[in-house]
């Protein structure tokens, strides 16, 4: 088969044209953040308006300065109306406790900063619809609860001994004027405060006395004097929650209430205290009642009444219970919203199964993340050579689904792969037909398949890949068609393996003896497989965690002396265009030659790559000019500032735009996707070039390649012949076209334009049938002879951006010969309208 090779004929036939060509990559934003980046302190529902029109908000306050798509400092506002999150000014400089509502559509904050919206305000500020004013000089101290009396009063409590510069002992007023205290405070830090029925203000918290008088956890003030409430907790109470008969609810880290046995929450009758039914076995964070009479509490407990029940659990009554799943963290606040959802906050990843982090709302079917975005660090990235890119990590959400731990990125929001899998994915490498993760979990869709498992992209179905293997898989390609897997682990199954196995259609297989330590990257070189890592030997040769495998000789061969650098390690490997290879991690040195993190073998040497990089390589991607994209820690990449990821041209470095906010763990190639055409790049980041994007972010060219189909091919004697593309066409590559299922006793002309059609083919070819036409305007003719019904067709694009975007066309005819060797038929494919991009 003679295969019509095109090199140079772009710039021939297109002349010396002169073409804007601005295709600098940019970045595209990916997720936000599925919840907040770190603990809600405090949640309410919140009219802005009072009484006014506008629906109820929800108000969070905490730590966290992320929450949804916007940066949010310590406090944050959602509308369910929208599902969209908003900071409240530019927030504050330290961490919200509480937040409390008041009727004409102000917000309270409280906690432990110096300044709201950029305003002195200590410790507790007010928003008035438009900024946030402090009250009076603040409080100097933790203010960790807020409430408001029945005449408008507001009372404070913390950890402070002045409020307004008056001496006020964790405990003050303010009647909004002036600061006071309420009588001689308590003598340690106040969590809670509620005001009873009757009007007493009830204060818990750590403190043993109130006043001066003994009050172990609970105090009230009757307006003139503290007292104990009932005789106390024995331990500390954190939450109050005043009941609609009266009555009080007390949550915290206590073993009896009044003397009596109550397992770290308690009811206050008004007259004594008694258990709800055997208590929660653990702290009581937050307690909530639900319309229905229904007492929740959350916190960080294993279990309430002796059963189950995961940080959260509800009490009907009668007994407790676990409360919609439970949770896998601290769960610390609540809110009833009015349209009836459910809110709960705090520290956790997971609520009722469903992947939140931090804040939740139940619309009383099922848990949701408040918006949709990711909710961990992406490790894995891998393209399906189709266009459809996997990524695996330690996130359970994306894009408002979820997707546990692996998704797959399309034209469409990210998806899931069936159920996912139960732990993370540390590595990925797929086809259209097979897509293979590996990683740190023990089951993939339901099944046990411990560390690695294979998920079919026709079926939507996972397998597991013989018994699996028994440790963590952290790299996994294919060369030859092979399957290879290399991590840290020992077996699989009964079989014995050392850190690295090949999938032979049925079980994994060992590589010779393995290697003596793990394995983090492998790459092809030819037929053979490159292994890297953190490992001395491989079987009973010395290798300096680099090492080649023959599996034609079925054994092991040093690349010189290897990385030799005693605390190195190899994380990413990639051939280049000549057969050279390009290896990254952490270390100083690469056979004899100084190094910094990367380094290149030229099949005997080793040599630096200019001045390296500062920081750990942790991943690298070849492009189709030949150029390299390198990922990592990094934030200088050849003396060029890179933040943490760069290109390489061979000879120099140059960044992508402001780079990412943390390291680069993953690159995949969109290269042959209609939609996006570039890197998408997964890691441990929350920006990309400055902007949001948790875990992914997409650095794609606005110099798109196209190869698209024209017109429709007619039949020759034994059916239709088809023109198609293998790839997309991009400058400094060769573009590969085929022509398959073209007719035996045939040559086949393909006709090379730079304009098309059409025009019948029976008026240049009279033993054209009526259907067929010519859809190029031809400057070009290569004849070739198919083999097996096809003939390939390939284009040299030359690396010069003057070519983008400018149009080729190209089409096959084909004349077939009888067996006398007479022209009987003569018929043509569709065509291809190929266009240059660049990346």
């Amino acid at each position: 088969m003679l295969p019509v090779a095109v090199t140079g004929l772009v710039v021939l036939l297109l002349g010396a044209a002169t073409v804007n060509a601005q295709c600098a990559p940019q970045w595209q934003t990916g997720q936000g953040w599925n919840g907040t980046n770190s603990f809600v302190f405090a949640s309410t529902a919140w009219d802005p308006d009072g009484s006014g029109p506008a629906a109820s908000v929800l108000a969070i306050g905490g730590p966290f300065t992320l929450a949804g798509r916007v940066p949010c400092a310590r406090v944050a506002v959602w509308d369910p109306t929208t599902g969209v999150f908003t900071p409240l000014g530019s927030g504050f400089d330290g961490p919200v406790d509480d937040l409390l509502a008041l009727p004409n559509g102000d917000l309270i904050a409280t906690g432990t900063f110096n300044t709201a919206g950029g305003v002195a305000c200590a410790s507790i500020a007010r928003w008035n619809g438009a900024a946030w004013t402090p009250l009076g000089s603040g409080v100097q101290g933790q203010v960790h609860c807020v409430a408001r009396l029945a005449n408008g009063d507001l009372v404070v409590g913390g950890g402070f001994a002045t409020a307004g510069g008056v001496p006020c002992a964790n405990v003050a007023r303010w009647n909004g004027t002036a600061w006071s205290p309420i009588g001689g405070g308590t003598d340690s830090f106040v969590s809670d405060l509620e005001q009873l029925q009757n009007g007493d203000l009830v204060a818990a918290g750590a403190f043993a006395n109130a006043g001066g008088n003994p009050a172990s956890g609970l105090a009230r003030w009757n307006g003139s004097s503290w007292s104990s409430l009932g005789g106390g907790v024995a331990g500390i109470a954190i939450n109050l929650v005043v009941v609609s008969t009266g009555e009080l609810l007390i949550g915290g880290l206590f073993s009896a209430a009044g003397g009596v046995p109550c397992d770290n929450v308690a009811l206050w009758t008004g007259s004594f205290f008694m258990p709800l039914s055997g208590g929660v076995q653990g702290l009581v964070y937050g307690l909530s009642i639900l319309p229905s009479g229904l007492v929740v509490a959350g916190g960080i407990f294993p279990t309430a009444d002796g059963l189950p029940a995961s940080n959260l659990a509800a009490w009907n009554g009668g007994g407790w219970t676990e409360y919609l799943g439970g949770a896998d963290g601290p769960v610390g606040v609540f809110a009833n919203m009015p349209n009836g959802d459910f809110i709960a906050g705090g520290f956790f990843n997971t609520i009722g199964g469903a992947a939140c982090l931090r804040i939740a709302r139940h619309d009383g079917t099922q848990w949701h993340a408040l918006t949709p975005g990711c909710d961990g660090a992406a490790y894995a990235a891998a393209s399906d050579g189709y266009g459809t890119i996997y990524v695996g990590g330690e996130f359970r959400s994306m894009g408002g689904a979820t997707v546990n731990h692996v998704a797959r990125f399309a034209s469409s929001p990210p998806a899931a792969l069936g159920s996912g899998t139960d732990g993370p994915v540390l590595a990925i490498t797929a086809d259209p037909s097979q897509v293979v993760v590996g990683g740190g979990f023990l089951a993939a869709g339901g099944l046990v398949t411990p560390g690695v498992a294979s998920w079919s992209p026709v079926t939507s179905q996972w397998s597991a890949l013989g018994a699996g293997l028994s440790g963590y898989v952290l790299a996994l390609t294919k060369v030859a068609n092979v399957l290879y897997a290399g991590g840290s682990f020992n077996a699989s199954g009964p079989v014995p393996l050392a850190q690295v196995a090949a999938w032979n259609g049925s079980a994994w297989a060992s590589l010779g003896a393995g290697v003596n330590d793990q394995v983090m990257a492998l790459a092809g070189s030819g037929n053979r497989l490159v292994v890297g890592g953190q490992f001395t030997a491989a079987g009973a040769l010395a290798c300096n965690r680099i090492a080649l495998w023959d599996p034609a000789a079925q054994a092991w061969s040093a690349l010189g002396n290897g990385i030799p650098d005693p605390s190195g390690a190899v994380h990413a490997i990639v051939e280049l265009a000549n057969g050279d290879l390009l290896v990254g991690g952490s270390f100083t040195t690469a056979g004899v030659a100084p190094v910094s993190n990367l380094a290149r073998w030229t099949g005997t040497t080793w040599t630096g790559v200019s001045t390296g990089c500062n920081g750990r390589v942790r991943s690298l991607l070849r492009l189709p000019d030949g150029d390299v994209l390198v990922g990592g820690d990094f934030t200088t990449a050849g003396g060029v500032a890179c933040a943490r990821l760069a290109r390489w041209d061979g000879a120099t470095f140059t960044p992508a735009g402001a780079g990412t906010s943390g390291p680069v763990h993953g690159l995949a190639w969109y290269g042959t996707s209609p939609f996006d055409q570039g890197v998408l790049a997964a890691g441990a980041f929350l920006q990309v070039d400055g902007q949001l994007s948790v875990a992914t972010g997409r650095w794609l060219t606005p110099c798109p390649a196209t190869a698209n189909s024209l017109g429709v091919a007619c039949p020759h004697s034994s059916g239709t012949a088809v023109l198609t593309s293998a790839e997309l066409p991009w400058t400094g590559a060769t573009f590969d076209a085929f022509g398959v299922n073209l007719p035996a006793n045939s040559v086949v002309v393909t006709a090379i334009a730079t304009q098309s059609g059409p025009v019948p083919l029976a008026s240049l070819l009279p033993n054209a049938g009526p259907t067929c036409t010519l859809m190029v305007n031809p400057l070009l003719l290569l004849a070739a002879v198919p083999v097996a019904g096809v003939v390939p067709w390939s284009l040299a694009i030359p690396d010069n951006p003057a070519i983008v975007g400018l149009g080729l066309y190209a089409q096959m005819v084909t004349l077939e010969f009888d067996a006398m060797g007479v022209w009987v038929q003569s018929s043509a494919t569709n065509a291809l309208a190929v266009a240059p991009g660049r990346f």
